[in-house]
């Protein structure tokens, strides 16, 4: 699904706010198997739409290879980091994309009991989707895992990232 709950302009009041309608509205939709591709509302925070939207144009099936981790004797050797592990004062740039993985939903919902439908575990696909994507992009961490209403992340749930987020994530 793509888009997002418009709660800059829309269904966001005294009695309902932003963040809640959009923990409830990924919630719902988690437990019918939904994947939202989410950005956020305003059109001046399009920036991960509007990078992506040319990558699959281009590339097709191709595999984009990302530059390899740094050692820290590197990154000593160009000057981001002394002998102290200080990081350098310099002006850095890091282009994030994505709650969860390869879309946004609760990942708890992909297991038993999902609320709202009562549809079988999905958490097989899940982890199918994930690993085609971060092997495409080469990603190897998630910057961050939500669950929003659907409670605390679970043993489940964290087993399964390790399973296509090599180097972790954060919750």
């Amino acid at each position: 699904m793509s888009g997002f709950v418009l709660w800059l302009f829309k269904y966001v009041d005294q009695k309902h706010g932003g963040v809640p309608s959009e923990w409830r509205m990924t919630h719902v939709m988690s437990a019918f198997n939904i994947v939202i591709d989410a950005d956020a509302c305003s059109v001046d925070n399009f920036a991960n739409a509007a990078f992506y939207s040319h990558y699959a144009l281009t590339q097709g099936r191709q595999r984009f290879v990302q530059n390899s981790l740094a050692f820290r004797e590197e990154l000593i050797q160009k000057g981001f980091l002394n002998e102290q592990n200080i990081v350098s004062q310099k002006t850095y740039m890091l282009f994030y994309a994505g709650d969860s993985g390869s879309g946004y939903l609760n990942p708890t919902q992909l297991f038993e009991p999902r609320q709202f439908s009562g549809l079988p575990p999905v958490d097989d696909l899940w982890l199918e989707r994930n690993r085609f994507y971060f092997n495409k992009f080469n990603i190897k961490h998630i910057g961050f895992v939500i669950n929003g209403d659907s409670g605390p992340l679970t043993n489940n749930s964290d087993l399964m990232y390790t399973k296509f987020s090599p180097l972790g994530f954060t919750r």
